[in-house]
C-alpha cells in the first residue's frame, strides 16, 4: 500500500499540469507523501520564475532559450505560463516568431517526445500495409486514419487523450514562412 502511494504521489510530480516544483508547501508536501522527493526548500512560484529568467537572460542562443522554456513547459505548466505572462514582450519572439521557425526546421534535431500529432505530407500519399483509405468526399487520405487511430490510442501522462478539437491546416497556415519545411 505504501509502495502505491509513493508511485502515484511521485508521478504528480512527472505531471506538468500539478506541478509546482519548489512551490509546494510544508501543508502540501505532507498532503501528497511529497516530503524527501523535493528538496526541503520551499520557493513561491514567484521567486522560481525571477530565478529562472535569470538563467535564461543568461543564454545567448535564441533556440537554446526556446528549448529552454519547452523543457520547462514539460515539467511545470503553471510556471511556464506564469513566466510567458509576466515577461510576455521578452519572451514572445522565443516561443513564437522568429524563433519557432527555427525550431520548426530543427525539429527532428530538438525532439524529446511527443506533445502532438503530426501529420507528415507523405502520410497523405502513402496506404498503411496496402489498404488506402478514403474521406467521405471520396479524397483519398493515404496513412492519416491509421495515424490518427494511432496516435489516439495512446495516452500520455497516464491519462487518456480525450480529443475535443482537431485544426488541420498546412505548415505555411501556422507559421506563416514560405519554403519552410521540418526534418
Amino acid at each position: 500500500m505504501v509502495v502505491v502511494q509513493w508511485v502515484f504521489f511521485y508521478s504528480l510530480l512527472r505531471d506538468p499540469q500539478y506541478n509546482k516544483g519548489h512551490a509546494f508547501t510544508k501543508k502540501e508536501r505532507d498532503a501528497h507523501y511529497l516530503r524527501g522527493l523535493l528538496p526541503p526548500i520551499i520557493l513561491s512560484q514567484q521567486l522560481q520564475g525571477k530565478k529562472l529568467m535569470q538563467n535564461i537572460r543568461q543564454i545567448q542562443v535564441p533556440l537554446q532559450k526556446y528549448i529552454a522554456l519547452m523543457e520547462l513547459q514539460d515539467r511545470n505548466e503553471r510556471l511556464f505560463y506564469k513566466l510567458l505572462i509576466d515577461n510576455v514582450e521578452e519572451l514572445l519572439p522565443v516561443v513564437y516568431t522568429p524563433t519557432v521557425s527555427e525550431a520548426c526546421q530543427k525539429y527532428g534535431s530538438i525532439f524529446k517526445h511527443p506533445q502532438g500529432l503530426y501529420i507528415h505530407k507523405f502520410e497523405r500519399k502513402g496506404s498503411h500495409d496496402g489498404v488506402g483509405y478514403v474521406l467521405g468526399d471520396g479524397d483519398s487520405c493515404g496513412e492519416i486514419v491509421f495515424v490518427y487511430s494511432t496516435w489516439r490510442s495512446l495516452s500520455f501522462c497516464s491519462k487518456v487523450i480525450q480529443i475535443k478539437l482537431v485544426v488541420l491546416a498546412s505548415f505555411y497556415d501556422i507559421v506563416n514562412f514560405w519554403s519552410l519545411e521540418v526534418e
